[in-house]
């Protein structure tokens, strides 16, 4: 179950028929409900669950570019500032 500061509940689970992650929007009596029956609540900053449709997916150039930032850089913090830029 994720809550997000600003009390948009949300709980997930893994489909059992397409193993696919679903995350669906709850109310504080399903939260309750979910915490009686033992559901662990984990609380998380809104920006988590955003979504930006507008924002283009990861391929496996993007990873493979991440991947070897990683391997070139002799440090993370340098590699952190060039993002910024």
């Amino acid at each position: 179950m994720l809550v997000s500061p600003v009390a948009e509940a949300r709980y997930r689970y893994t489909c059992p028929d397409c193993l696919d992650l679903i995350i669906k929007p709850t109310t504080d009596r399903a939260v309750s409900m979910l915490r009686t029956a033992g559901a662990r609540l984990v609380l998380v900053p809104a920006e988590v669950v955003e979504h930006d449709p507008a924002a283009r997916a990861l391929n496996d150039n993007d990873l493979a570019a991440f991947t070897q930032a990683l391997q070139d850089s002799d440090n993370l913090a340098d590699l952190a500032a060039s993002a910024d830029h």
